[in-house]
């Protein structure tokens, strides 16, 4: 990249490049933006955001446009949320999340609305969620999750419905995951516990790949009490049939905490 970054908001786009936005370098959290160009295959800066911001989240809106939502910008977590157009080469500011939140999990549901959940806030980890209304531009607040946690991660599955994996919730590194059974009003959406990771994850990576899902990296749980925390390696993919998590592939020691 052109920017070393640590925690940046990521995204693919309509035209199958990659947009990194915000993060941290050794001394800053940063505003600054690019987007990998999958023809040239080089990095290109993009304008900056309106606001520095580490431990946001991206996702595509229905029109094309990039939105950022939240993150850290040095002092404080952050509600508010700016989009990206291409077209104009532009940031433009949306309406503020209820609630300001970083290190959370986010994802856009086939309906092309997005929903983020937990995260770390003014008080401390959340299970709060909400949902954005692209053809409204309005943000309405969702049932909470079953559990509080902050460095989270989240992702939409081949149904159609919000995973929300691993993460922190008092002082413990979670291994839990909930799914967010989705209804058109908000009063009717639910979540339900699902099955486990085989390892409790913090700050990992979830994706999907050829339609399954896929928990990578993150911090572990420490051996003890006083012992530093661990690096997770492994990679674990869920099956569906069976109900379970397990064992992918290992990554590299260096790409093992992702965010």
């Amino acid at each position: 990249m052109l920017a070393a970054r640590h925690d940046p908001g990521t995204c693919n786009m309509s035209s199958g490049g990659v947009i990194v936005a915000g993060g941290r370098d050794e001394i800053n959290v940063l505003s600054s933006v690019e987007e990998f160009d999958p023809v040239k295959r080089c990095w290109v800066a993009l304008p900056p955001m309106k606001t520095a911001r580490l431990g946001c989240r991206a996702s595509r809106l229905p029109d094309g446009r990039v939105i950022v939502m939240g993150g850290f910008d040095g002092r404080r977590a952050v509600a508010s949320v700016e989009a990206y157009s291409h077209s104009t080469r532009s940031w433009t500011p949306l309406r503020d999340m209820l609630t300001a939140r970083t290190g959370f999990a986010a994802g856009t549901l086939p309906d092309g609305t997005i929903v983020v959940a937990g995260g770390f806030g003014a008080g401390g980890a959340l299970s709060a969620a909400e949902r954005y209304i692209p053809a409204t531009g309005e943000w309405h607040s969702l049932p909470d999750m079953a559990m509080e946690r902050s460095g989270c991660d989240g992702c939409v599955s081949s149904s159609g419905e919000l995973w929300v994996a691993g993460g922190m919730s008092k002082g413990e590194r979670l291994d839990s995951c909930e799914v967010l059974r989705v209804a058109e009003q908000a009063d009717r959406c639910s979540w339900a516990m699902a099955p486990s990771m085989q390892f409790a994850r913090h700050k990992l990576g979830l994706c999907t790949i050829a339609g399954q899902l896929v928990a990578m990296g993150g911090e572990g749980a420490p051996n003890s009490p006083r012992a530093a925390q661990t690096d997770v390696t492994s990679v674990e993919v869920f099956d569906a049939q069976s109900q379970q998590w397990r064992h992918m592939v290992d990554l590299p020691d260096s790409l093992s905490t992702s965010r």
